[in-house]
């Protein structure tokens, strides 16, 4: 009996030391029915974990603790039974309804005869997050090791041990169980060794920076890769800690940059035309040899410059090309002028487009002599136009006003032949001054149109040479007195002592005598001419003034012109050839001086022409 009680005694001794160990632990315990499950007994710990009291957490079946399957917890129930501690993981919901990751560790006990199950439950929802991000971590960094084609590496120089992750390993085309120091230094190729191993005593004994690239033998393939490598020295650890990445993609992709670089440079200097690349601020970047061909600039000149430097329409405020345009695609064709380095013009044209980088490129080509050729081309077209309306009014003049003389010369003297025939002399006299007349008239239009043909083909001989003024008019007044007499019309002469000139005698003596000769035609009876000349700074101006019929203002424009030319009659109906002004137009020209009229109709007209003076001569 008393071994029994002594039993009993201890059993007891050892339930209430259970039973203040499960309570006052305070680790989370359950004491749970395998059978159903059901929760009979929860420590405070348990309270306070789950957020329920004790008496509601009696009330509970384990299922209700988690939101796992029945089939996983029954499986568990059925495992624990079993004599030996189990861990299991489940999640457990709290009243919150919040989850949380836990371990349980379980184990079967006798509790007042029945089998129970004795459960500590740990909470492992910060470790689990732990090992999650550093799960992700690891995968991120194998990741970005794949994308970068990079690796991690450490040597341990006490042991000689190196490590690499798989990136690493990838790029060395090796494996784990083969990798050691010695192996790793015969991945470069011979030529690149001796630099490293100069960086790496620099990197350990002067913790200098370890930045280098060279080239390995891939151990699997063979294949030749560039590497690019970094390391640091932990001095204290006495370990180095590196990265090294695969680049034999991007200098592949460099050698044919550079490759296709070299190549649009050579297109670019064998271009026919002037290149210029530049900025948005029109700041040259880039010239080839043609730009400092056309622009008398060396290349370290023009690449100190901006486009309104040389482009002499441009201003420094003003964006020298239309930058809304470049990048719209659109390329830009203009002609705009280029000084050089002299100071020279010349006109060009400009091809100009922009470029992804935000720069532009232009080609500029050196067009003055084409330009001066369709200069010429137009000069030509209109000289042409002016030779066929000179050569239309010539035949014009041929046809008409050099047959008319004619028909009266030949109608009067078959009349004169008639009359003398018959004996009848009366008015004879008359007759023959109408052909004296006539025969007059047909010799001044021929003089004029041979005088002016001569000027057209550049027959006519100029000869310059110092002369009077003064006395060309008066000998022009003095041959031309008679038939202003004839009209009883006064010449008035202000002109100075003498007026020297450096001109063509028989030129000027044309001019003057065409211009009296129109005032006295066109001047009525009884009329006046006054000749002035007034000596300028380099010139001397000659005028013929008239207080005749005038000019209307239509026809002032026609006077010096052959296709246009004005003929009228005189106020005695005296006749003009119509070419008498053409040629003292051309005249004066000759001697680089202008001719002009100054007229209203009714009130008379002057004429003023200009040549130079002696010793100021230009021709």
């Amino acid at each position: 009996m008393k071994k029994e009680d002594d039993a009993r005694g201890q059993k007891k001794e050892d339930d209430e030391l259970f039973r203040n160990l499960f309570e006052l632990h305070t680790a989370i315990q359950l004491i749970i029915d395998p059978d159903t499950g059901q929760l009979i007994d929860a420590n405070r710990a348990a309270a306070h974990f789950c957020g329920w009291p004790v008496d509601r957490l009696k009330q509970m079946n384990i299922q209700d603790l988690t939101p796992d399957s029945p089939e996983k917890i029954k499986k568990w129930l059925e495992q624990a039974t079993k004599k030996e501690l189990k861990h299991f993981d489940f999640h457990h919901q709290l009243a919150d309804s919040s989850i949380r990751d836990v371990e349980a560790f379980v184990s079967p006990i006798e509790l007042n005869g029945s089998t129970r199950l004795h459960t500590i439950i740990h909470d492992v929802s910060n470790r689990k997050q732990a090992e999650k991000i550093m799960a992700l971590n690891e995968s991120r960094l194998r990741q970005a090791e794949i994308a970068s084609k990079s690796g991690n590496w450490e040597l341990h120089l006490d042991s000689q041990e190196i490590f690499a992750s798989e990136g690493a390993l990838k790029i060395y085309e090796t494996h784990k169980d083969n990798l050691d120091y010695a192996a790793i230094k015969q991945f470069p190729l011979p030529e690149y060794r001796p630099m490293l191993d100069l960086a790496i005593k620099n990197l350990l004994t002067h913790g200098a920076t370890y930045d280098v690239e060279f080239k390995i033998k891939a151990a699997d393939s063979g294949k030749i890769k560039d590497i690019h490598s970094i390391a640091t020295f932990d001095q204290d650890k006495r370990i180095m800690f590196g990265i090294i990445q695969d680049i034999t993609e991007r200098k592949q992709n460099e050698d044919t940059l550079k490759r296709s670089e070299e190549k649009y440079r050579n297109l670019i200097d064998m271009a026919p035309d002037a290149f210029f690349q530049g900025d948005e601020k029109g700041n040259f970047i880039t010239v080839n040899d043609k730009a400092t061909e056309l622009t008398c600039f060396s290349r370290e000149e023009l690449l100190q410059q901006n486009m309104s430097d040389i482009f002499s329409s441009e201003k420094l405020s003003q964006k020298p090309l239309r930058y809304d345009l470049l990048k719209s695609g659109k390329t830009i064709k203009s002609e705009r002028e280029i000084e050089r380095k002299n100071g020279e013009l010349i006109q060009v044209e400009m091809n100009s487009k922009a470029m992804p980088d935000g720069t532009y490129q232009s080609f500029i080509r050196d067009i003055s002599d084409r330009k001066q050729a369709e200069k010429s081309l137009r000069e030509n077209e209109i000289r042409l136009r002016q030779l066929n309306a000179t050569k239309d009014k010539f035949f014009s003049i041929i046809a008409h006003d050099l047959k008319s003389p004619f028909n009266s010369i030949i109608g009067f003297t078959n009349l004169l032949a008639e009359q003398i025939d018959e004996k009848d002399y009366e008015g004879i006299d008359k007759y023959v001054n109408i052909i004296q007349h006539s025969a007059e008239n047909a010799m001044d239009l021929l003089l004029n149109l041979l005088e002016w043909a001569r000027t057209q083909t550049g027959r006519t001989e100029f000869n310059p040479e110092y002369l009077d003024s003064v006395t060309l008019i008066n000998e022009a007044v003095e041959l031309l007195n008679d038939p202003a007499q004839q009209k009883s019309i006064t010449i008035i002469k202000e002109i100075p002592h003498d007026a020297p000139v450096f001109a063509d005698r028989y030129m000027i003596s044309t001019v003057l005598r065409n211009l009296i000769s129109n005032a006295i035609k066109f001047t009525h009876p009884g009329g006046q001419i006054v000749i002035s000349a007034r000596q300028e700074a380099q010139e001397i101006q000659i005028a013929v003034s008239d207080n005749g019929v005038g000019i209307s203002e239509a026809s002032k424009n026609n006077l010096f012109l052959i296709e246009e030319s004005y003929s009228t009659l005189g106020t005695l109906n005296e006749k003009g050839t119509g070419l008498g002004l053409i040629l003292c137009k051309e005249f004066v020209e000759k001697h680089l001086g202008e001719i002009r009229v100054e007229s209203e109709e009714g009130k008379g007209s002057q004429f003023l022409f200009t040549i130079p003076k002696a010793g100021n001569q230009k021709l």
